[in-house]
């Protein structure tokens, strides 16, 4: 008779494909970073001998292991780019302690303005494009068609959703309009009483007050929250997410389209 507190153990031992592919997306990971935190340039590494190394292996990998990979190499990546040190040059880290700096004095400096006897200045949540300049909504108007037309799985997890629009959005407009890569932060809205859980875009506006828009908006001028969303959206709930925890998401599917291609 089968005894029902039986216990069963498995053991099974780390072959050496198990070995290679979660070294070789180590390998890739700290890759990735050198890009990231500008030890490396793009030209070096199309160029670089450990790359298409790394390539060829790639390519000979079957499906089961490219899975493994992506998994290895997502957790990698994760892991590697919270120690920015690590992969930055002397030059860039002296670069980056300036910079912070800077930023500290700045933040003094505006606390101050904020906080003395002036008047504060007015900046209200824009909810009418009579109030957006021409020239943002011109723009705005136009990346959200360029990514509805571009719009492809760029999370890798089967589908198109906010997380696509709203990445490839932010990505397109730091190509497209390098002037205002600083007006573009991602924005969650997660309401617990309707069940919304969406994420999609704040911009600031060049008199800067900003304004909340869908970039899967079917019509590209009419992009703001409350014309996709009516009443279930409630700005109560808005969030405003860094960008890093979205563009690592990417990362998988950007490495693919960049190993998969042939070693030169």
């Amino acid at each position: 008779m089968k005894d029902n507190n039986e216990i069963r153990f498995i053991h099974r031992e780390e072959t050496f494909t198990d070995l290679a592919v979660r070294e070789l997306a180590e390998s890739c990971a700290a890759c990735l970073c050198r890009l990231q935190f500008k030890r490396c340039t793009e030209d070096e590494c199309e160029n670089c001998q450990e790359g298409i190394g790394f390539r060829r292996c790639y390519n000979q990998m079957s499906d089961y292991d490219r899975q493994r990979f992506s998994t290895y190499l997502r957790q990698a990546y994760a892991r590697n780019a919270e120690h920015p040190e690590m992969w930055r040059t002397f030059k860039g880290l002296v670069g980056h302690a300036i910079l912070w700096i800077l930023g500290f004095f700045a933040a003094f400096f505006f606390i101050g303005f904020f906080l003395s006897e002036c008047d504060k200045p007015n900046r209200p949540i824009k909810d009418s494009y009579a109030s957006i300049t021409k020239e943002m909504h011109s723009k705005v108007s136009n990346n959200i068609r360029y990514t509805s037309l571009n719009i492809f799985d760029v999370t890798a997890d089967g589908k198109k959703n906010c997380q696509d629009y709203s990445i490839l959005f932010y990505l397109y407009w730091q190509d497209r309009f390098p002037e205002d890569k600083d007006r573009v932060f991602f924005v969650r809205n997660k309401n617990p009483y309707n069940g919304m859980n969406h994420l999609f875009i704040y911009m600031i506006d060049y008199d800067g007050r900003g304004f909340y828009l869908e970039p899967w908006a079917d019509v590209p001028t009419r992009y703001l929250m409350f014309d996709s969303w009516t009443s279930r959206y409630n700005p109560k709930y808005n969030e405003i997410m860094p960008a890093e925890r979205y563009l690592e998401r990417a990362v998988n599917a950007v490495y693919r389209r960049r190993y998969s291609k042939e070693p030169k």
